[in-house]
C-alpha cells in the first residue's frame, strides 16, 4: 500500500509540473502575441524597414584621426614585437600576461 502512495504522490507531481511548464508557456506566448500586435510596423508606411535611417555623412563620426603613426625608433620597435607576437602559433604567443 505504501509503494502505491508513493507512486501515485511522485506522478501527481509530475502531472503538475507538466501543467506548470504548459500554463507558463501559454502564458508567454500570449505576451508575445499581444506585444506583436502593440508594436508599430515600420514598413507599413512606405514599405521600408529603413524610412527613419539617417545617413552617415563623412563628418558624421566627428575629427578624423589627425596625428599620423610615429615613426620614432620605439614606436617602430614596439610594432615589430607586436607583428612577431602575431605571427606566432597560438599556444605559443605567450605575452606574460595572465
Amino acid at each position: 500500500m505504501e509503494a502505491t502512495t508513493g507512486l501515485s504522490s511522485f506522478l501527481i507531481d509530475v502531472a503538475l509540473a507538466f501543467i506548470t511548464v504548459l500554463a507558463t508557456l501559454a502564458l508567454l506566448w500570449g505576451w508575445f502575441t499581444w506585444l506583436s500586435t502593440r508594436a508599430p510596423r515600420r514598413d507599413a508606411v512606405d514599405g521600408s524597414d529603413q524610412a527613419d535611417t539617417p545617413l552617415i555623412g563623412p563628418g558624421t563620426w566627428g575629427e578624423p584621426d589627425l596625428a599620423p603613426p610615429s615613426m620614432s625608433a620605439s614606436a617602430l620597435a614596439e610594432t615589430a614585437e607586436l607583428e612577431a607576437l602575431w605571427e606566432l602559433p597560438p599556444r605559443r604567443a605567450d605575452t606574460g600576461h595572465t
